[in-house]
């Protein structure tokens, strides 16, 4: 650990002392993530549709219609996170449920990405109809993207810097 000393650079000295302040009280509380959710319903997995993704020990899953994590709302059917990357551009996937119970866990859609388009500053997506699942822990990117109608392809707009390589 370094010596700080405020002798030739008050502002740099206030600012490290503020960081060392800060790191020791997340090590000391642990970072603390706020979840809330919308109305729950219980649902026997042999009537849903992606019963062959999820397994629990009573054949019950509890989903919501909504789900805020740390400010972040995830919405059904409207949302989409980014959870890899593939030839240089971030692989997208639509949440089709949240569940919330046994754990939180998203039921996703695959989409596939097309291209990027620079010059709009967005990229062109197709969905598979095929379906998989994801956890909080396999986002990439800790927000969510949308969907806009570009003439007849569906194009996702970001503002953030994702994807490799133009």
């Amino acid at each position: 650990m370094s010596v700080l000393s405020a002798f030739k650079n008050n502002p740099l000295f206030l600012s490290r002392k503020d960081q060392l302040h800060q790191a020791y009280v997340w090590n000391k509380d642990g970072l603390s993530s706020t979840t809330s959710t919308g109305p729950q319903l219980k649902v026997h997995l042999k009537y849903a549709f992606y019963k062959n993704l999820i397994q629990t020990t009573n054949g019950e899953v509890t989903e919501t219609s909504w789900l805020e994590v740390n400010g972040v709302t995830f919405k059904p059917d409207r949302s989409y996170i980014v959870i890899g990357y593939h030839d240089h551009l971030p692989v997208f996937s639509l949440i089709r449920k949240i569940i919330v119970q046994p754990e939180v866990a998203f039921v996703c859609e695959k989409v596939k990405t097309m291209c990027r388009d620079v010059f709009a500053a967005c990229f062109i997506i197709s969905l598979t109809d095929k379906f998989c699942v994801h956890q909080l822990k396999d986002m990439l990117v800790h927000t969510v993207f949308h969907s806009h109608k570009v003439l007849d392809e569906l194009a996702i707009v970001s503002r953030y810097c994702i994807g490799g390589e133009p």
